[in-house]
């Protein structure tokens, strides 16, 4: 039996570089696109089997091209920083693409809603790519008339007439495990490394929760509905891998990595944020306070309504134990 092929965009991120190698170790066929094919981490892909089309993703013939003899697309995308509307366009761009190529299903992975949360400031530096975020959104679910459910609800409707798409699943995954290892908390927690120090942005008061996401358990969630779309159609699914409170992460953290005494907690609360004069930490800092409320989303049981295990906190640090101890090893 010949396997499926699904096209995964940005499979040289972090959740697509995830489901990339999963869906190769199953033998399916995967295509992407990139802007830098000689990237090592575009040559890893291609090592595998990944088939890579060197593109941009509003280039829609190559995008066709590339979409060529897939039967799903995995669409995750992130904007241009300078251009919080590019998302809506790229989204727009590969579906457009896509339903032109004949794939049948869309596997899409979302953002948390936050931006009509009680408190969301429109004015805020970060709300036009909040509000980017659900524009793309709804130019997803535009693209079915199904109503897109929770997991208690079960009358999903086919796909739009015409629109030649006929599986939707759009997947809300937390905050990703790997933001504590190389290289990506250098840029999230710039003092964790070098001083030992997490400064975190705690709601004032309170500990907020970390809705942790084994980016693997992602691409086993959208493996299971790339093998049954009918079971996963129209389903909306917030989720993460392991729910746990600040102190009891940087806890597990030194453990793991042998640094015990080492990793502290620096609280920064909103007035100090604001009052703060280095613009990038801020930044950084702004966005936790912002995506705190997050963890209070999320049921940290809903992967396994799915059949699937979820990823706790401390085995997910000691399957990457090299990279932890790499991580805090100039401490």
């Amino acid at each position: 039996m010949t396997l499926p092929t699904v096209f995964v965009t940005a499979a040289t991120g972090t959740q697509g570089g995830a489901l990339a190698r999963h869906l190769r170790k199953l033998g399916w066929g995967v295509h992407t696109t990139t802007r830098k094919p000689s990237s090592p981490s575009a040559q890893a892909l291609a090592a595998i089997g990944v088939k890579i089309t060197h593109c941009e993703w509003l280039d829609q013939p190559a995008l066709v091209s590339a979409l060529s003899g897939c039967q799903a697309l995995y669409l995750v995308l992130m904007p241009v920083r300078s251009d919080p509307a590019s998302e809506p366009r790229f989204t727009a761009s590969f579906l457009t693409a896509a339903r032109t190529a004949g794939v049948k299903q869309i596997i899409y992975s979302a953002a948390i809603h936050i931006d009509h949360l009680p408190g969301f400031d429109p004015t805020h530096w970060s709300s036009p790519f909040l509000l980017a975020r659900r524009e793309s959104d709804n130019i997803v679910t535009a693209a079915f008339t199904t109503t897109v459910t929770t997991t208690t609800d079960t009358n999903a409707n086919t796909g739009a007439a015409g629109s030649g798409f006929e599986y939707l699943t759009i997947l809300r995954p937390g905050t990703f495990m790997t933001n504590f290892l190389t290289p990506k908390i250098k840029m999230l927690y710039p003092r964790a490394t070098t001083q030992g120090i997490f400064d975190i942005a705690m709601q004032r008061d309170s500990p907020f929760p970390f809705a942790l996401t084994d980016p693997e358990d992602i691409a086993k969630l959208a493996t299971a509905a790339l093998s049954n779309p009918e079971k996963f159609h129209g389903k909306d699914i917030t989720f993460c891998s392991d729910l746990l409170e600040v102190q009891q992460v940087i806890n597990t953290l030194g453990d793991v990595a042998g640094r015990n005494s080492e990793l502290k907690i620096q609280v920064w609360d909103e007035d100090s944020i604001k009052a703060m004069e280095d613009g990038d930490k801020k930044i950084m800092l702004e966005i936790q306070r912002i995506t705190g409320v997050v963890g209070g989303l999320i049921d940290a049981a809903e992967l396994g309504r799915w059949g699937i295990t979820g990823t706790t906190w401390r085995a997910f640090l000691e399957k990457e134990r090299e990279g932890v101890v790499e991580t805090f090893g100039g401490l």
